[in-house]
């Protein structure tokens, strides 16, 4: 919790604990040492101690906040995979999207290499299933590191409803055997932009349900086009769409999206492919820019995983708070950096707000 509230050291964290207005806050009337000073349990016991907590114990308590936020209606059941380098290390790590397109992270696993990379990710999902017991995840978004066997085995074994993969031309090295899926499918998009077309080509793409949709992203100020096809003959376990945009004044970019979802629109899943980025853009930056995840804070790999289950927890939850009194909150302050600091001012500021927070 300390980075999440903005101290640079469990010390400093302590002292802030017990200033009067805080002890006010938590109706706590005195601590242990009722005296007023700076006394505290150092960094090192706290690590200690964090290196004897079982981890399961605290991934049990991450999936009862992601289980709370299903339950309201503020998480949804979309899960996003991908690595992320924390405190000087690789890990795999798990969100769930909400219905601010944010992210919820909920689970971390370590990789040595990047070798292990989709290995420990699957080992999320599959964790995930046995911490929350009955959970479908109804759409995994990954990118092209997943586009693989074991992650196909997630959707047969009922764990995961559909997988929607985002492929960038950069990707292509590492498609390996399914390589020829792109070749061939960017040889559909020629033939059918081709103005003359032999019976033969015509016949193909009519048999693929080859077709092109056209239109326009106001939100993001970007047009685009999407090359679709109804039908694979390579592979019948999904289907795959080639997204062009063009933004004014930027080169123009593309980008493939894979779906084990045959009913989804093509749309659909341009949407998708772009929702991906969002445990990159509203998780692990948001996550460096208020608690500096980047910060090498211990070598002991289990009190650094202990201390990232708990950041996220807290992180989560205070940005599930902060995103339903956004509106409250930008009319009245000018920060938009989200510590516990910040809540606890929130609170103390609005009665109706205080006396809310503290009943739940």
């Amino acid at each position: 919790m300390s980075t999440v509230m903005g101290k640079d050291s469990f010390l400093k964290i302590d002292q802030w604990g017990r200033m009067l207005s805080i002890r006010k806050l938590f109706r706590v009337k005195r601590f242990k040492n009722s005296r007023y000073r700076h006394t505290v349990v150092s960094d090192s016991s706290l690590q200690w101690r964090l290196k004897d907590f079982p981890t399961d114990t605290l991934r049990s308590i991450n999936y009862s906040g992601v289980r709370m936020g299903i339950e309201l209606g503020l998480v949804y059941k979309t899960a996003i995979v991908d690595g992320s380098g924390l405190w000087g290390k690789a890990y795999s790590s798990l969100g769930f999207t909400t219905k601010w397109s944010s992210i919820f992270l909920v689970d971390f696993e370590p990789i040595k290499k990047r070798g292990k990379e989709l290995e420990s990710s699957e080992r999320l999902i599959r964790r995930a299933h046995e911490m929350f017991p009955g959970l479908v995840i109804e759409y995994l978004l990954t990118d092209a590191l997943y586009f693989n066997n074991r992650f196909f085995a997630l959707v047969e074994d009922g764990i995961v409803g559909h997988l929607v993969i985002k492929y960038t031309p950069d990707d292509m090295e590492s498609a390996g055997r399914f390589r020829k899926i792109f070749e061939y499918f960017q040889e559909l998009v020629f033939i059918y932009q081709k103005e003359k077309k032999t019976p033969n080509e015509r016949s193909l793409l009519s048999q693929m349900g080859f077709s092109q949709r056209r239109g326009k992203d106001n939100a993001r100020g970007v047009s685009y086009t999407i090359y679709f096809a109804r039908n694979n003959s390579y592979d019948n376990r999904f289907k795959i769409a080639l997204i062009e945009e063009q933004e004014e004044g930027k080169p123009p970019s593309r980008f493939f999206v894979i779906t084990t979802d045959k009913e989804m629109e093509p749309e659909q899943m341009r949407i998708g492919g772009h929702r991906r980025w969002c445990i990159e853009n509203n998780g692990f930056k948001d996550l460096n820019r208020h608690i500096q995840s980047k910060r090498y804070w211990t070598h002991d790999q289990k009190v650094r995983l202990n201390l990232l289950l708990i950041q996220i927890l807290a992180f989560s939850l205070i940005n599930l708070f902060y995103k339903m009194k956004k509106y409250y909150f930008h009319k009245i302050y000018k920060t938009k950096k989200i510590t516990l600091c910040f809540v606890v001012e929130i609170l103390f500021s609005d009665p109706y707000l205080r006396s809310d927070w503290l009943d739940r």
